[in-house]
């Protein structure tokens, strides 16, 4: 983060961010946790909580040391949604897609999946 001047302006380094995520080669969340965590969200949070502990646990220690650092982050900017816009949910909508998606997507599944 020291290497990025002062004065880029937010929205850029947002952008490099999440084109970063949109590009490795598996996403911080593994191809093998799609579909689990995919049937996870559609219960209420109480009840998914510790199944997607459970699922997180069986992820590589360094992306979950990624995963922490990347939702840190975006608590931090989603505190300042009333400068920003960015709240929790619009943050949800720019980064979810490219830390968990499937290993082989097309457009149909991604319409089916996020009912678009």
């Amino acid at each position: 983060w020291k290497s990025i001047p002062p004065d880029t302006p937010a929205k850029e380094a947002a952008g490099v961010l999440r084109r970063f995520l949109a590009e490795m080669p598996e996403p911080l969340f593994p191809f093998s946790c799609y579909q689990e965590l995919l049937a996870l969200g559609k219960q209420e949070p109480e009840e998914r909580r510790p199944q997607v502990r459970a699922v997180i646990e069986g992820i590589d220690p360094v992306h979950v040391a990624a995963i922490r650092c990347l939702f840190t982050f975006l608590h931090e900017v989603s505190t300042r949604s009333d400068v920003n816009r960015m709240t929790a949910e619009n943050l949800a909508i720019v980064f979810a897609p490219n830390v968990l998606r499937s290993q082989e997507e097309t457009l149909e599944q991604v319409m089916k999946e996020h009912k678009l």
